[in-house]
């Protein structure tokens, strides 16, 4: 019988292990590939943001005077009225008729005043002749004097009736785009504060800026443009005074910020009193608004010119990250290692690049693409 002998399989493998004679080779990890450059610098205008809201310029509540039935509604919401455009009329009849009823009571006391002073004119008459006494002239001129009264009132009640009469033509005083009507046709208004409102009407260009700032900016803002403007012999008295020019733009949503400031207005009012208890002083300005592309209520961002331009180190925003809240960039020295630093960073310009207030030198590199594949501590192939 036939044996087959046995050989284990690790001595096979061993077998062949030390017959190949070689080492496996280990594939090198390339670098990470990013682009870097040199941080430059730029002549930048510093500016002081705040938070701000618009106001319409004018805004008016259209309110009915008198009490009646709504009878017509002349225009249609939304649109943009001129002042005096008849916007509601309230049923007129009745007061029609308390105008009628007024005239006719100045009829009667004119009327009544001539019946006086005739009997006045006989009464002294007859008291020059000895036919009356003084004491009967007296009663006739005070008759006199009574009825003239009479007609005074007379007119002033048909004066007021004629008010009230024109009360139910409802117009607007101000040229401004009107709101919905808040009552039907065939309601009753007036007769108390919940129908007496009809609509609103908001003049919206121009518009106001309203927003407040800190006692430091404030005075920051005062000392740069009285100095400046002193300097050229305007010797303002006011800030207001300085005309000062800022910029606008609209948040988008909640907790968007805008880097966009396409309007720009002028200061119109400063307030007269710090806030102790905030430290900020309100400021109003107002704006060109002829599209109206600002609505009232619009919360906005405002740009206040501080100063002098000077020269500061700018960065590209796409070099930009985050970490924990905190604003970092990589940096590439002379052996193309990267180096994670933390940076404080100013506003984004209109070119997209931002300003570095600290963290970061003219002339040194940093990576503006593949930052997300940088390691700090670790080699990159820099293209740069």
């Amino acid at each position: 019988m036939k044996t087959t002998a046995f050989v284990p399989a690790y001595f096979l493998v061993f077998a062949l292990v030390i017959g190949c004679g070689k080492k496996p080779q280990v594939a090198e990890v390339p670098l990470p590939v990013v682009s870097a450059e040199e941080a430059a610098t730029a002549e930048i205008q510093p500016f002081i943001y705040e938070s701000a809201y618009s106001e319409a310029y004018e805004f008016v509540k259209i309110t009915a005077r008198v009490k009646g039935f709504l009878r017509e509604i002349n225009y249609k919401p939304g649109e943009i009225i001129p002042a005096d455009k008849q916007l509601f009329l309230i049923e007129p009849d009745q007061y029609k008729a308390a105008v009628a009823s007024a005239e006719a009571q100045v009829v009667y006391a004119e009327a009544q005043y001539k019946s006086a002073q005739a009997d006045y004119e006989r009464t002294k008459q007859l008291v020059s002749q000895g036919a009356e006494t003084q004491q009967d002239l007296d009663k006739g001129t005070a008759a006199r004097d009574e009825a003239a009264a009479s007609i005074l009132k007379a007119k002033a009640g048909l004066e007021s009736e004629k008010i009230n009469l024109s009360y139910t033509v409802v117009k607007s005083p101000i040229t401004g785009k009107v709101d919905r009507n808040l009552i039907d046709i065939g309601n009753v208004v007036g007769s108390n504060d919940d129908n007496s409102q009809l609509t609103a009407v908001a003049r919206m260009s121009p518009i106001y800026i309203y927003f407040t700032i800190s006692d430091s900016n404030f005075n920051l803002i005062r000392e740069n443009t009285l100095n400046d403007k002193n300097a050229k012999n305007a010797e303002p008295k006011t800030l207001q005074d300085c005309d000062i020019p800022f910029s606008i733009g609209i948040i988008k949503g909640a907790g968007v910020e805008t880097t966009d400031y396409p309007f720009t207005g002028k200061l119109d009012m400063v307030s007269n009193t710090i806030d102790r208890s905030t430290g900020t002083i309100q400021v109003r300005g107002v704006v060109p608004n002829e599209d109206f592309a600002i609505f009232p209520g619009q919360i906005c961002r405002v740009r206040i010119p501080a100063g002098a331009k000077k020269e500061q180190v700018v960065i590209k925003q796409e070099a930009v990250r985050r970490d924990l809240n905190k604003t970092y960039i990589f940096i590439v020295d002379a052996d193309n290692t990267a180096h994670k630093r933390y940076v404080e960073l100013g506003a984004e310009q209109s070119d997209g690049t931002r300003v570095v207030i600290k963290g970061l030198q003219k002339g040194e590199r940093y990576i503006v693409n593949g930052a997300a594949k940088a390691r700090d501590g670790k080699k990159v192939s820099n293209k740069f």
